[in-house]
């Protein structure tokens, strides 16, 4: 047994120090012996005083707030090794959570590394702001009144000396004021505000903290931080100037004046900066670089070198420290060690432009024409806006003769250097004249020497339409210049040309890559993908086109062709409709828009389009023969007889054919059919709707009867067989529907939906055989088709083959099949009914091919499944041999390993699957089972922790995280995840239940304590059942006695801040709730309820954050909208409130009456200038005890920092970076950028957007909020654009499809909006504005149906405006009737 120690080290960073010294002060006064390092202390004396310190005292408690951490990521901060010292030699370690640290903030994880990711296990308690006196009561009353069994060191009796200085030295200090506490919190509050990118706040906030404490001078060195940021050098020079005053000591003053001193010209005081603060820090390898630099700018090329090869001592990678000595070097003269330099410089950064170009000179001036235009080149890939790169590249192409390449070159200089245009330009014009006359271009021999003369050569053999010798020419362009994207292009088109349609497209591909605006390669792969049959990949091929450039008129042709090859023809209307209003004389739109409109019944329609097209051009011979078509199909065989001899004069495909037809013509005529016809007469096309519609109304019968009649007219029709082929399946008829599909397939083998149907027909006529050949055919030929997986696995369960079943059901479950509850639950059947590979994951069927990666994966697969692991594991070993990307033949190839139980080869492999495919949550699961055999108990616990943190219901997880726990003695923690495993119906509950029996009892038998013989769960119950009868002290009571014995069960504390809630202890409720978050940070109902709590202490911006932060994990969590709505509308924000309330209607809040009533009256009130007064919340109505109590709320985290409702309005939460000289973060911009969309200034934050790009592209809700901004500007071109990055990026995030389809419709892309609002609703059935937003456009297309039948269901789900809409279906349905 331990006993209790008073005995405390307290730990803390140099920005805490009033903290610290508040918390020494008052434990002091409760007669613990306390040690505070007060004094600065040398290095080897921090070894071997400070760490022994640690050692000697049972205690450590560490201050912890925003700024604390921020150089632990450095093996070697002073903080960190204590932090290490005290894990290592077990202290009872406390991490005192002062306001504003939050152990999940990415600022703050960044620095968790190593050990220092242990901290958030440790039992940390929080300081709220103000009730520092209650949260010192608590640590001293629980956190420190706890037995110890750690070995106490003594101290060694040569620190006596230093022990007693130094403690004599922090008791006399004065007693830390509340002025002092303060502006200590001030300081953090500023900090904070910097890390927002909110610098003017964060001067104001230092300001005050200084006025408070005007001797922080850290204080005035992160003002003068920020005073930088904005552009104030003269005021952060004076801040720097002041905090050196205070501290004389302090290096990185010293650095950053010399950095500001340097910025403003006064390079002997930037020297003098460098140089004190490297006489404190002689290992200051930056301030040697900086001091080279300004040497450099004096012309004291020896200092230069110096100080470069000083700052390469301490750092031998420094890439600027190489680059400042070749400028040095260059300039003494000595051109080999410059370009030695400008080599290692690049070898330690290989985007370093700067080094590229200077090496280029260097290879100019030596003639190497090759490796200097070759390192303008990369200069220019690395940089696009390093003008000097053109302009050199340009000279070079000038020496090789290729005066238009050199003359791009030069109007690309012109641009970025607009301050020598005017002789650029002149200089150009000179250039073109030369082209002209032929005089002064510099001759070249017949054989290409250069990437350049290849792909002059190639562009004239295209010319020639010698398209072998073209792509000739470009590949020996390509193998000298493999970046070259126009070569790229042109030797697609070459091969596109020979029908070369698998290497076009790698072509147009690789190109697109390089450049990816590039309009014209996507629409050449378009063409390519629409010859091979891929129309969906034309489809997405043609929208990029149009995405990247609106006006390319034949973009929207193509696309409207290929619609109607999918007969989609409302689509293709639109998409000619936009074709012709760019270009008035467009033959080919007038045609495709005829051809959608007769196939879509629209004869007259159709007739007067193939009438335009040839008023155009009277020698279309495609339109003759379509017109002919209907001519004849009305019975005016004279007008369809004439236009079919035209066509065939004209040189019309099929002659023979369209004679045949004029043949028949004239035998009609002969026997005495009239040659005027009956334009009433319904056409293929005009039965075919009809039976489609049928259909749709469950008509089987009556929609067979019409596609047999379109068939005996166009016999030929794929489609019309398919689709009788599914009303005789929905009328039972197995085997005319078998008959039907298979017809299809006869005459369209690239129709994949036949397969699966008739595969489902077999299947019900009882021929698995043949239904297994059309499921295999089908996924062989679209691998993502989702329900061919599902009937595949049912026949592979029903021949007992389960392990190819569950891998199907996996798969479908993969892609988003939608009933994925019923397939987990066929999943778990199988399971029971198999033993064969015990771990949770499931391995993909290959289909089989040749010995190519797919068949030994398949050959290995089944090895394994016959328990030849080592068979297995050579099999995937050849796999990887061929396809070394393939993630899931590495994690097989790991599961067999784990079965051989060489357990170091498993996990290398788990290793690089997750490399490969960091989503594939299987291998950290599996790695954690394999680091737990070899040994590695916290490698295992790392995987199992990363497991349930991507998939919160990851069963197996949890039972496998508590055997760690309980084999590490940590029995509460054990006890909650065997619980979590009973919780989500885990497949051995009776085992579990057993194992929990048993940890109890150990832990009993450790020391617990078990008060009047219950368990923690019989307190916890109890607790439950008197809180359910008002009993909230006695429920609270049973809480506390529950968590003695299970600490770390987050619900106990969630319950219990409910109870201190009821009985009015707000303060302890807000207590409670934070333990809970920090146990549990995905528990949403404790912020929510800790935002209530803070509310009743009157701390409004507390309560705000945890509704925010509710909202943000949470977006229909629909009484967060209604608290926070009230605090808006007690701050005087009536348009968020408001916007708050509406928000809690349209998710079907139960007051919405109420709410209702609260938007009218701030309405009413608003309108008559009296400020409305705002409602108040009871308790009762927003705690929801069915919801919100006693169970726990899996709700799946949400890292994305913000998000954009379907409002539009952008939602923000906070997050903090340490503050640092030099450029903004990513974040940081990011937060302006939003401030000022919020403020209107949509310019402003489409600028800043762009800056967040630029430094982390992969960002999709800054694309998203950049297109969002212009939209406001009504560049919805561009918005378009950055939608469309936004879903390539994150293609589950449905708002961006929405407001892509907004800026298509704005921009004239009918079709284009159509198909995002479709999608929108097909990823969420319930999204409101979407229906309104697609009736309008049914209603302009004319499809009131459609438009009514959006508009009612725009109703149905609450839209906000249902007056308007109702007035929209009265004036639909008065269109309807003709008025």
């Amino acid at each position: 047994m331990g006993q209790i120690e008073k005995t405390v080290f307290i730990s803390y960073r140099r920005t805490n120090e009033m903290h610290a010294r508040a918390v020494y002060q008052t434990l002091k006064a409760h007669n613990f012996d306390c040690f505070l390092d007060f004094q600065n202390i040398d290095a080897g004396a921090f070894d071997q005083i400070i760490l022994n310190q640690i050692k000697a005292r049972a205690h450590f408690v560490l201050i912890l707030t925003p700024s604390a951490l921020e150089r632990c990521s450095e093996p070697e901060d002073w903080l960190r090794k204590e932090i290490e010292t005290a894990i290592d030699s077990k202290r009872n370690i406390v991490p005192l959570m002062m306001e504003g640290f939050n152990y999940s903030s990415p600022a703050i994880r960044q620095h968790l590394t190593g050990k220092l990711a242990l901290l958030g296990r440790y039992n940390s308690l929080e300081f709220p702001r103000g009730f520092f006196d209650e949260a010192m009561q608590r640590l001293i009353n629980r956190y420190l009144n706890t037995e110890v069994e750690a070995v106490i060191h003594p101290i060694p009796v040569s620190h006596e000396q230093f022990i007693v200085q130094s403690q004599t030295a922090v008791e006399e200090s004065p007693k830390v004021s509340k002025e002092e506490l303060r502006a200590a919190e001030l300081f953090e509050d500023a900090y904070a505000k910097y890390d927002k990118g909110d610098y003017a706040g964060a001067i104001a906030e230092y300001t005050e903290s200084i006025a408070l404490n005007p001797k922080q001078h850290l204080a005035y060195y992160n003002r003068g931080l920020a005073k930088r940021q904005l552009g104030n050098k003269p005021g952060a020079l004076m801040d720097y100037s002041q905090a050196l005053m205070i501290k004389p000591d302090y290096v990185n003053g010293y650095y950053n004046r010399g950095i500001i001193r340097g910025e403003l010209g006064d390079i002997d005081g930037e020297i003098e900066d460098y140089t004190i603060a490297l006489r404190y820090d002689p290992q200051y390898y930056q301030a040697y670089n900086n001091r080279s630099a300004a040497y450099l700018d004096k012309k004291m090329y020896d200092k230069a070198i110096a100080d470069a090869n000083s700052a390469l001592h301490i750092k031998p990678d420094y890439a600027d420290a190489f680059y400042n000595r070749g400028l040095a070097r260059g300039y003494m003269g000595d051109k080999d060690g410059e370009l030695l330099d400008y080599n290692a410089a690049i070898s330690a950064d290989s985007t370093y432009d700067k080094a590229y170009h200077n090496r280029g000179l260097i290879y100019f001036a030596r003639e190497n024409l090759q490796k200097a235009f070759d390192d303008f080149s990369l200069v220019i890939r690395h940089n696009p806006s390093f003008p000097n790169a053109y302009r050199n590249r340009a000279v070079i192409y000038e020496r090789w003769g290729n005066l238009s390449a050199a003359i791009s070159d030069y109007e690309k200089y012109a641009e970025l250097f607009p301050q020598n245009r005017d002789q650029t330009n002149q200089y150009i014009a000179e250039l073109r004249n030369k082209m002209i006359t032929g005089v002064g271009i510099a001759p070249t021999n017949n054989a290409p020497t250069s990437a350049s003369e290849y792909f002059d050569r190639a562009f004239k053999k295209f010319e020639e339409g010698d398209f072998h010798g073209a792509i000739a020419d470009y590949s020996e362009v390509l193998r000298l210049t493999p970046d070259d994207y126009v070569a790229w292009y042109n030797r697609g088109l070459a091969r596109w040309n020979l029908r070369q349609n698998d290497e076009s497209i790698a072509d147009y591909t690789e190109a697109i890559r390089l450049k990816p605006d590039y309009a014209k390669a996507f629409y050449n792969r378009a063409i390519v993908r629409g010859a091979k049959g891929d129309l969906q990949g034309e489809i997405d091929d043609y929208t990029e086109t149009i995405r990247l450039d609106p006006k390319y008129h034949q973009a929207y042709n193509n696309r409207a062709a290929t619609f109607i090859d999918l007969k989609q023809y409302d689509l293709a209307i639109m998409d000619a409709n936009q074709a012709i209003w760019l270009k008035e004389d467009y033959t080919d739109a007038y045609y495709n828009r005829g051809l959608a409109k007769k196939n879509g019944g629209d004869i007259t329609g159709a007739l007067a389009d193939y009438n335009k097209a040839l008023e155009i051009n009277p020698n279309y011979n495609k339109a003759y023969r379509s017109r002919g078509i209907i001519y004849e199909e009305r019975g005016d065989l004279l007008l369809a007889k004439a236009d079919y001899q035209r066509y065939i004069e004209l040189g019309g495909a099929e002659p023979d054919k369209i004679k045949g037809w004029i043949r028949e013509i004239e035998e009609k005529l002969a026997s005495g059919v009239s040659g005027v016809g009956d334009p009433n007469k319904m056409t293929a096309s005009a039965l075919f709707n009809r039976a489609f519609k049928k259909h749709d109304d469950g008509d089987f019968n009556g929609s067979i009867e019409d596609y047999t009649a379109v068939l005996e007219i166009t016999p030929n029709d794929h489609l019309a067989w398919y689709n009788r082929g599914l009303g005789y399946y929905n009328i039972g008829d197995n085997e005319k529907a078998d008959s039907d599909y298979s017809q299809c397939i006869r005459i369209n083998p690239d129709y994949i939906n036949a397969y699966y149907n008739r595969g489902l027909a077999r299947k019900r006529r009882g021929d698995s055989n043949g239904a297994m050949e059309d499921y295999n055919e089908t996924i062989r030929r679209k691998p993502d088709y989702i329900n061919a997986y599902r009937a595949r696995g049912i026949i592979f369960e029903d021949r007992g083959e389960l392990a190819k079943a569950k891998a199907d059901y996996l798969k479908y479950l993969e892609l988003g099949g939608s009933e994925p509850d019923k397939i987990k639950g066929w999943i778990r059947e199988i399971d029971d009914k198999m033993a064969r590979i015990s771990t949770s994951g499931g391995i993909p069927v290959v289909p089989v091919g040749g010995m190519t990666a797919k068949e030994y994966f398949d050959r290995a697969f089944n090895k394994h499944e016959q328990g030849d692991y080592e068979g297995s594991v050579a099999d995937y070993t050849e796999s990887l041999r061929l396809n070394p990307s393939d993630h899931l033949a590495w994690y097989n190839r790991g599961l067999g390993y784990y079965n051989m139980n060489k357990h170091p080869q498993a996990i290398s492999d788990y290793s690089e699957c997750i490399r490969i495919n960091p989503d594939y949550i299987n291998a950290y699961y599996n790695r954690g089972l394999a680091r737990n055999k070899n040994g590695d108990k916290t490698g295992a616990l790392l995987d199992y922790n990363e497991t349930i943190r991507r998939k919160n219901d990851y069963v197996n997880a949890y039972r496998a995280r508590g055997i760690i726990y309980e084999d590490m003695g940590d029995y509460d923690r054990a006890l909650a995840d065997y619980r979590r495993y009973l919780d989500l119906n885990g497949s051995e509950p009776d085992k579990i239940r057993g194992w929990i029996n048993e940890v109890e009892a150990k832990r009993n038998s450790a020391g617990g304590s078990v008060f009047g013989g219950l368990t923690a769960s019989q307190y916890f119950d109890r607790a439950f059942n008197k809180h359910e009868q008002g009993d909230y002290a006695g429920a609270v009571a049973d809480y506390t006695e529950s968590l003695k014995l299970s600490p770390h069960d987050h619900l106990a504390w969630y319950n219990r801040g409910l109870g201190y809630y009821f009985m009015g202890q707000h303060s302890q409720a807000i207590s409670d709730y934070s333990e809970c978050i920090r146990l549990n940070p995905e528990y949403i109902n404790a912020y929510y309820n800790r935002g209530l709590a803070k509310n009743k202490l009157g701390d409004k911006s507390g309560a705000m954050d945890d509704y925010n932060e509710t909202i943000r994990r949470k977006n229909d969590y629909t009484n967060a909208y209604r608290a926070r709505g009230i605090l808006y509308e007690e701050l005087g924000d009536f348009t968020r409130a408001v916007g708050d309330y509406q928000r809690y209607i349209d998710l079907g809040g139960t007051d919405a009456d109420k709410v209702r009533g609260w938007i009218d009256s701030i309405k009413n009130k608003i309108a008559s200038g009296t400020p409305p007064k705002p409602p108040t919340l009871d308790p009762f109505e927003n705690i929801n005890f069915t919801e919100g109590m006693f169970k726990p709320v899996d709700a799946p985290p949400n890292n994305d920092s913000s998000y954009i409702g379907e409002d539009g309005k952008i939602r923000w939460t906070k997050m903090n970076t340490p503050p640092i000289g030099g450029n903004l973060t990513h974040r940081q911009y990011f937060d302006r950028a939003f401030q000022k969309h919020e403020q209107g200034d949509f310019a402003g934050s489409v600028a800043d957007y762009s800056e967040a790009l630029r430094i982390n592209s992969k960002d999709h809700l800054a694309w998203y909020n950049r297109g969002l901004g212009y939209y406001n500007m009504g560049k919805h071109s561009q918005a378009i654009s950055d939608y469309t990055e936004c879903i390539r990026l994150n293609p589950d995030y449905i708002n961006a499809y929405y407001n892509r389809g907004l800026a298509r419709n704005k921009n004239g892309d009918r079709a284009g909006a159509l198909a995002d609002y479709n999608e929108t609703l097909r990823r969420k059935p319930d999204y409101v504005n979407a229906y309104r937003a697609r009736g309008i456009i049914y209603e302009d297309n004319g499809d009131f149906a459609k438009a009514i039948a959006d508009y009612t269901r725009y109703l149905e789900l609450g839209g906000s405006e249902p007056d308007k809409i109702k007035g929209w279906i009265r004036e639909v349905e008065d269109k309807m009737r003709g008025r």
